[in-house]
């Protein structure tokens, strides 16, 4: 049997995270708009895969840097780096509409 390890049971709490918030952004943005571009669609796209990736390596950064409360460090890690990671995304790509 293998053993779930402490850095599996982050990143799984990583990824639920950014999967959660990761799918209600996107919604609400298209909610907002009624003519969505290509490019627009596309940096929805990207800001999602931003999210998910900071989550997961923000998650395990803040496990990795806190010493007595790993939950918190996790969940504030996961956090932060959900929304570095969209914000690196959003601007990464440029919309001419």
């Amino acid at each position: 049997m293998r053993k779930i390890t402490t850095l599996h049971k982050i990143a799984a709490a990583g990824l639920a995270l950014t999967f959660i918030a990761g799918a209600a952004v996107p919604s609400m943005a298209l909610a907002k708009k009624k003519h969505h571009s290509a490019c627009e669609a596309h940096k929805d796209k990207e800001k999602t895969k931003g999210m998910i990736i900071g989550g997961v390596v923000g998650g395990v950064a803040g496990n990795l840097v806190t010493k007595n409360h790993k939950g918190v460090g996790t969940v504030a890690g996961a956090a932060a780096g959900a929304l570095v990671g969209q914000k690196l995304a959003k601007d990464k790509v440029k919309c001419n509409d």
